[in-house]
């Protein structure tokens, strides 16, 4: 018997009869009562129990192992180190990772931006890393994880989660984070190997200040296999054009959904503040372009700067 298999059936909030739930787990119904103790406390209390059928009150983020896209080679781990890591260390090796996507539940050695771990509960957060070979030098994608950032706010648009982007690359929704991209790379054979590391807050992460998640902002209800199909989808869609065009075409839709545009903003190199000034939007290379009192306009590269209002 499966408790994974009985979780994975029931992440997407609908309901299911017993039978169907016991076969799915490799038990028997009369079973399924003591294969939910396995569930975590906090999802522990999701599960609601009706007539004979088994439902969660709220869609939680895990996808089925035999997920698939036609766009791309899609795996599923239910636990890794890190999905970047393992597309890293296959572009490193030589091994094609072109429109490769990992994706895990859980992850025990996360990344996430400016060296920090990435640390998450079960079913919380969606989490993948994709492939993606580029002819350009590393330099010359300056701009990449803008518009990875983008395509993942315009993709959660259409899902009904107003979703906006502080720069460089964090998915907000008003002064709440949703979700973070961490984008590594590779330069092997004349081309560069881009690993693009993306979670996204399916439920509210317990424990963490000043966050929300696609299921708190979204008007509809979607499983979080629809949220993957339809990031997978745009991103596709956005780096095939970034690929043959640089960032000049996603420069005004950029702008127009990030968060910060026209603001006074505050730069942070660690805790302490390095620069402030009045965020004018970006250039063709992704750098902020911030008018300051002191200096006119300065252009800043994202690197261990991070931004604040």
């Amino acid at each position: 018997m499966s408790f994974a298999l009985l979780l994975t059936a029931l992440s997407d909030g609908k309901s299911r009869h017993v039978t169907e739930l016991a076969q799915i787990a490799q038990t028997t119904p009369a079973q399924l009562n003591g294969l939910w103790q396995q569930a975590p406390q906090y999802l522990h209390n999701l599960l609601r129990q009706n007539d004979g059928y088994w439902k969660l009150a709220k869609a939680i983020a895990l996808l089925p192992e035999n997920t698939r896209h036609p766009l791309f080679d899609v795996q599923v781990q239910p636990e890794t180190t890190s999905t970047n890591t393992l597309l890293l260390d296959d572009a490193r090796s030589g091994c094609s990772i072109h429109q490769r996507v990992i994706a895990a539940h859980t992850q025990n050695a996360g990344r996430g931006q400016q060296g920090k771990s990435w640390h998450n509960q079960l079913g919380e957060c969606l989490m993948f890393s994709v492939g993606w070979t580029f002819s350009q030098t590393q330099a010359e994608l300056g701009a990449l994880s803008l518009v990875v950032a983008l395509a993942c706010q315009r993709a959660l648009s259409q899902l009904g989660c107003a979703a906006q982007i502080k720069w460089s690359n964090d998915l907000v929704i008003g002064m709440d984070k949703l979700g973070g991209i961490l984008i590594e790379t590779v330069r092997h054979n004349n081309q560069t190997h881009a690993v693009i590391g993306i979670g996204i807050n399916f439920l509210v992460p317990e424990h963490v200040d000043n966050s929300t998640s696609f299921q708190a902002a979204s008007n509809e209800k979607h499983s979080a296999a629809e949220v993957f199909t339809v990031l997978l989808n745009v991103l596709h869609q956005h780096l095939t054009q970034f690929a043959q065009t640089g960032f000049a075409p996603f420069q005004v839709a950029y702008e127009a959904a990030h968060r910060d545009q026209n603001q006074t903003v505050y730069l942070l190199r660690g805790e302490q503040i390095a620069q402030y000034g009045y965020a004018l939007g970006v250039t063709e290379r992704g750098e902020l372009r911030l008018q300051t009192d002191y200096g006119g306009v300065q252009y800043i590269a994202s690197g261990e700067v991070s931004l604040r209002r």
